[in-house]
């Protein structure tokens, strides 16, 4: 029990030093990933590393607005039932959804690349 609990801890920190190093260094990241793609397969090497950063913001994106539909539904249901403070569980649920995160998620490593579009 405890040893997959480090398991999962030490993919986390390593998750949050990519995410960090990615953050901290995006362009030249975009830049690597870019010449990497053309020193592996030439320019149909750099159209996939292009795809790539363009479906994960397009997946992104999607994640964003399906938490953002789903606060302000649950939001409205809030607001009909007379709950008190219901816009500021509006904006919990929004952020406990996923959608305050977008480019800062443990799942999400890919920042640099995502600079690519």
């Amino acid at each position: 029990m405890s040893a997959s609990f480090g398991v999962v801890f030490i993919q986390f920190l390593l998750t949050v030093v990519i995410a960090a190093i990615l953050y901290a260094h995006g362009e030249y990241a975009a830049d690597w990933a870019r010449r990497f793609g053309v020193r592996l397969a030439g320019a149909s090497g750099e159209a996939a590393v292009r795809l790539s950063a363009t479906g994960y913001s397009r997946v992104a994106l999607g994640v964003v607005v399906t938490a953002l539909v789903q606060a302000l539904l649950g939001g409205l249901g809030l607001l009909i039932a007379g709950v008190p403070f219901a816009a500021i569980l509006t904006a919990v649920m929004f952020h406990a959804l996923g959608g305050a995160d977008r480019r800062g998620s443990g799942a999400d490593c890919g920042g640099g690349v995502a600079l690519l579009e």
